[in-house]
């Protein structure tokens, strides 16, 4: 869990030993960044290339702690003209507090990065009225 602020949210040395729930699962050290309305993630300090798993879901979550009237996620584009990693926008979702990133069978190296630009949406939070 890391609160957001200026630099890095999770350094590759933090992302590295998180314990994955698959066996034999792969775990490059990726670096995490929330910054200016985007999530980047960075490769560049991996060891080596290799590739995700195949699976279903083989990635992150990240999950955005909201109190009410804090907005939600609208939609999470790929922007394309920075990246290189091969997903396909089916595999970036935003649930409106949460964003699951699927590198399922993706190629990674250390040239490797990724940059999604998130949209948001303000909602009305209904106090309680008596």
């Amino acid at each position: 869990m890391a609160k957001m602020g200026a630099g890095i949210e999770f350094s590759a040395d933090n992302a590295q030993p998180l314990a994955s729930p698959c066996l034999d699962d792969t775990n490059p050290g990726i670096e995490v960044d929330i910054d200016n309305g985007s999530v980047v993630f960075d490769f560049s300090n991996v060891e080596s290339q290799g590739r995700f798993p195949d699976a279903v879901f083989e990635g992150y979550v990240l999950y955005f702690a909201r109190t009410c009237g804090d907005p939600i996620f609208t939609s999470a584009t790929l922007d394309r003209e920075v990246s290189n990693v091969d997903v396909g926008s089916a595999d970036i979702r935003p649930h409106f507090d949460r964003l699951e990133g699927s590198f399922a069978g993706i190629a990674y190296d250390p040239r490797s990065f990724l940059k999604i630009d998130l949209s948001w949406a303000n909602v009305n939070c209904l106090a309680d009225e008596r």
